[in-house]
């Protein structure tokens, strides 16, 4: 059903563009932009359906994963680095927009944040547990969100930084309330 509905917005865009030759001319009345729009569609939609057909194993979404997390720490400490040496009023890394930036960050920390929840059952009998805590598979990320948060604060976006606390705090509520383990309240 899904490349039947691709195929049949597809036809309807290019039959809007061309019409049929002879017959009926193009109802669009902006070619350029029917043309653009479809092609970008296309390009969705073989990206839509390449991704699918790689990231078929679980160790490949996870390599993907953590792909994306670095470009977003690079991203960060891109933004930060040029806020600081050009004395910008805004980190804004490689996006022309600081939003779009914070944005970006936004994305990244709540994949970095799903890793670390991802990783929470993979605990490994260490000698040293806090030389674990930092250097583990887990401080690294832990590190990472460090510095993408301060990269998203140094944008000053101010949605993106009210998006990210919110979805914090409502991510934060749904896992305490799913959870299986309650504290327990200190006894006197």
């Amino acid at each position: 059903m899904g490349i039947a509905g691709f195929m049949a917005l597809c036809t309807w865009m290019l039959f809007q563009l061309v019409g049929i030759p002879g017959i009926l001319d193009p109802i669009t009345t902006d070619l350029y932009s029917t043309r653009t729009e479809l092609l970008r569609t296309i390009g969705y939609g073989c990206f839509f359906f390449v991704s699918v057909r790689l990231l078929s194993s679980q160790k490949r979404i996870e390599i993907v994963l953590y792909l994306v997390v670095l470009l977003g720490m690079l991203e960060a400490l891109s933004g930060s680095v040029q806020q600081l040496l050009f004395e910008l009023a805004r980190a804004r890394g490689s996006f022309p927009n600081p939003n779009h930036s914070a944005g970006f960050l936004e994305v990244t920390l709540a994949i970095s944040i799903g890793l670390i929840l991802a990783q929470q059952g993979d605990r490994k009998v260490s000698s040293n547990p806090v030389i674990e805590f930092i250097t583990g598979p887990r401080g690294r990320l832990r590190l990472i969100i460090i510095i993408m948060v301060i990269g998203l604060v140094m944008s000053r976006s101010r949605m993106g930084n009210i998006g990210f606390l919110t979805s914090i705090l409502i991510s934060s509520g749904i896992a305490f309330y799913y959870s299986k383990k309650y504290p327990k309240a200190p006894s006197r």
